[in-house]
């Protein structure tokens, strides 16, 4: 398969070779994890190691590169793994000064014969989703000009924080984690845990910006007042206790950017919301507000301060959407209550895309609608699910049984309407790569025409 690519072909070619653009090429709705590197990727004989889910099972995938041609091909066989047999060939064919053509060859012999044509349709899927990632990530990273950056990253391991360090990585810059595991004291990461206060400020020394998403998830049981106070403290305190470190450095980073998300406008209703809208009520409002002023204090000192207040982040890998696919996959997915609560989401393409704009972006600051042009209803959310899933949707969750359920978490999670618009972000020139929820799940779903 072949897509031709509005880039130099040296520099295509350079950029699968960075750190993060393995990743960048996995599709969401492939359950794939990197073991581990081994060797220099433009090396003859370096290997990557997999773990791949086959149904119920897990598998150990080694593949190595066998061929290396300079700015022009590489070819990846397999030395282990599922298929009888495995030939990868990458080339990058020139065009002309600023483009070129991208060529992917699979060669392959499946364990049983009768599963080469399923196998071969599949990855014609990932083929087309990983050229169009490719365009898409070097045409934001191709927008901005800058030295590499050296980017301090909390919740480095989640939803959000995984793919935006590939994405920063490939971009060539140098990312660091911040865990609260010990086994992440590395090259890599930095160590804190503030809960015990342990946190060596030295370290925090010299980075030019500070992306801040750990968080306790708002989603991770049943609202118990135990459950409560960790969300908070997860999220206000140990903002707080960061932006206290950052304002004791010698060199202070020049943007930090803290995230939040648009539970700050609380129950609103068909009320068009933007940045300058007051905060609403509510236990997730008053999370979020206390979220956001955490980190005034650096702020005050002239680090530059983003706010983004994230919508529904949507991706097939996991999250609200990971958690509703099994059953809508079954049939069984439901209309929430009235079905006429807005919904206001957004793609996880264009959270990495976005985040990085405002990044790059100096002139943005404070809070920041992530969420997509396109706002729904829950109703029309879930009708456009069932109808990309090809399954029927019969079921509605009443108000009553849910909040029976769920109790407060029912109110400000499922029966909540938040109609927030993305003001600011198009106000400084950022433009959607998934602007509609139909556009969005063929691409995180694999559903290609």
């Amino acid at each position: 398969m072949r897509s031709k690519i509005e880039r130099p072909a040296e520099e295509v070619f350079e950029w699968y070779l960075k750190p993060g653009a393995l990743e960048r090429m996995i599709p969401p709705w492939e359950k794939i994890e990197i073991l581990s590197h081994e060797g220099n990727p433009s090396s003859i004989g370096s290997q990557v190691v997999f773990k791949i889910k086959i149904g119920p099972f897990s598998k150990h995938w080694v593949l190595e590169h066998s061929e290396f041609i300079e700015g022009k091909s590489f070819t990846n066989i397999q030395i282990h793994g599922p298929f009888k047999f495995w030939k990868y060939v990458h080339r990058v064919h020139p065009i002309s000064d600023g483009e070129c053509e991208v060529e992917d060859e699979v060669e392959f012999s499946a364990p049983f014969s009768f599963l080469n044509p399923m196998i071969e349709k599949r990855l014609r899927r990932i083929v087309q989703w990983c050229h169009e990632r490719l365009k898409n990530d070097l045409q934001v990273q191709n927008r901005y000009f800058s030295e590499p950056m050296r980017i301090l990253v909390s919740g480095s391991k989640g939803f959000i924080g995984s793919d935006l360090c590939a994405f920063l990585r490939s971009a060539g810059h140098q990312v660091v984690r911040l865990t609260r595991s010990k086994r992440g004291k590395m090259e890599d990461a930095i160590y804190w845990n503030p809960k015990t206060g342990e946190i060596d400020k030295d370290q925090f020394e010299d980075f030019d910006a500070i992306i801040h998403l750990a968080g306790k998830n708002i989603a991770s049981g049943f609202w118990t007042k135990k459950l409560k106070e960790e969300i908070f403290l997860s999220r206000a305190r140990d903002s707080w206790l960061l932006s206290q470190v950052l304002i004791r450095l010698l060199r202070p980073p020049k943007t930090l950017i803290c995230a939040s998300a648009i539970g700050i406008y609380g129950n609103r209703g068909e009320e068009d919301l933007t940045e300058k809208s007051p905060p609403g009520t509510g236990f997730l409002a008053d999370v979020c507000q206390k979220w956001e002023k955490a980190t005034s204090s650096i702020e005050n000192r002239g680090t530059r301060g983003v706010h983004p207040r994230f919508g529904l982040v949507l991706s097939s890998k996991g999250g609200t959407l990971g958690k509703l696919l099994p059953a809508f996959r079954l049939g069984l997915g439901a209309i929430i209550g009235s079905g006429k609560q807005k919904v206001s989401w957004i793609s996880l393409d264009d959270v990495v895309y976005g985040l990085y704009h405002a990044l790059m972006t100096k002139e943005i600051e404070g809070p920041v609608n992530f969420t997509a042009p396109e706002i729904l209803t829950n109703a029309s959310f879930s009708k456009k699910l069932a109808k990309a899933l090809h399954r029927p949707l019969f079921f509605r969750v009443g108000e009553k049984f849910l909040r029976l359920l769920l109790g407060e978490m029912a109110d400000e999670m499922f029966l909540a309407s938040v109609k927030a618009h993305p003001e600011k972000l198009q106000a400084f020139g950022y433009s959607f790569f998934y602007p509609t929820l139909d556009f969005t799940l063929r691409s995180t779903l694999g559903i290609f025409l």
